[in-house]
């Protein structure tokens, strides 16, 4: 655990703030929440930040990096049900049931904010209906996409959200990291994975989206909405804004 006043780091100053409790927050608001939230760890692919079932003291706010949240079926079969990009909070699930069904581990080297818990329990807490909108919204991530749409709507409305969503820490339009392994990114979107790679390569020979060393190189947004549907994406991807363009087809 590192002290983030040592460590330089503010939320005023994050890249990712408008992701995060920042969204909600006024500007005269981050004092308190710099005050609030003194401390990060860092983690290295391959660790837990917890297992199920957990009672932690934390809500985290994932800082940079990735990690993957899941569950172990009745089969003994691993089961995505979120991956974290920066600005995501994770833990919002045992905020209000003190516990935690699911297990997150980190697909790449990842830094978190540590927000105490005991913030958001108190009767004049400003974090709480923060939490509670970040909740919902997180809800939408876990929940199976519907067996009508097709995969390649799936796989679109994946990426779609993806590039979104680095284009804003990454500050740039391309090379764009991906650090999911596509057998994960099947296995949360719900398609085979030999289906997942056939709509790739589709993609690519289109010139919709190119992935190279796991890196989102080019793109075409307009394409990429039509294909996943509008109404798709708003519904299960809530963070996700739109281009002007794509919605003036």
């Amino acid at each position: 655990m590192k002290s983030r006043v040592l460590e330089g780091m503010t939320c005023e100053e994050c890249k990712v703030v408008k992701l995060c409790l920042g969204s909600t927050v006024s500007d005269n608001s981050y004092t308190k929440l710099n005050h609030l939230i003194k401390y990060v760890q860092t983690y290295v692919s391959g660790e837990h930040l917890y297992l199920a079932p957990n009672k932690p003291d934390y809500l985290y706010a994932l800082h940079s990096g990735c990690c993957k949240e899941y569950f172990i079926d009745q089969n003994g079969e691993e089961v995505i049900t979120a991956f974290y990009l920066p600005g995501d909070l994770i833990g919002l699930e045992y905020c209000y049931k003190n516990y935690s069904r699911f297990n997150v581990s980190f697909v790449e080297n990842s830094t978190v904010c540590l927000i105490p818990l005991s913030e958001l329990y108190h009767e004049n807490s400003y974090l709480a209906p923060i939490t509670a909108r970040q909740a919902i919204s997180h809800y939408l991530t876990q929940v199976s996409l519907p067996h009508t749409t097709s995969a390649q709507s799936r796989v679109a409305a994946f990426f779609l959200e993806l590039i979104y969503r680095q284009k804003i820490f990454y500050q740039r339009e391309t090379p764009l990291p991906f650090p999911m392994i596509l057998l994960d990114i099947s296995n949360k979107i719900g398609v085979a994975n030999e289906t997942l790679s056939r709509m790739l390569h589709k993609f690519r020979d289109q010139h919709i989206l190119v992935l190279e060393h796991h890196a989102i190189v080019n793109y075409d947004l307009a394409k990429l909405e039509e294909i996943a549907g509008v109404e798709f994406i708003s519904t299960f991807y809530p963070s996700y804004k739109p281009q002007s363009k794509a919605q003036g087809n």
